[in-house]
């Protein structure tokens, strides 16, 4: 299965070939609006039998169950998700998020 769940172009295909990996029947999902072209074709998808599904995250319904696996994972995301104080510093995190330069980002509001 490859879940794709951010804005940015697709990544199906970059350095980890995530789409090159999938298994016949294997699954695809992108949560979240597709805008750009897709990296891989029907024919392709075809050739493997592929499922592919697109939508938004039904967040109402996997919220409390992500909670409480957010709350046990916690100390192991430290490195991965940056905290920046204040939203005046918002475009320079995204440019540097969509370079690819940082991971999650979560702004701080208020002290």
């Amino acid at each position: 299965m490859v879940m794709r769940s951010d804005w940015r172009i697709p990544s199906y295909r970059k350095s980890d070939h995530r789409f090159d990996i999938l298994r016949p029947f294997g699954l695809i999902v992108s949560i979240g609006v597709q805008q750009d072209p897709l990296p891989f074709s029907g024919p392709e998808c075809y050739g493997k039998n592929l499922r592919i599904q697109f939508g938004r995250c039904p967040v109402r319904g996997v919220f409390n169950d992500a909670l409480k696996t957010l709350l046990q994972v916690q100390d192991e995301l430290g490195e991965f998700v940056e905290v920046w104080k204040g939203l005046e510093d918002a475009p320079r995190a995204y440019e540097l998020f969509d370079k690819g330069e940082v991971g999650k980002i979560a702004f701080q509001l208020g002290d």
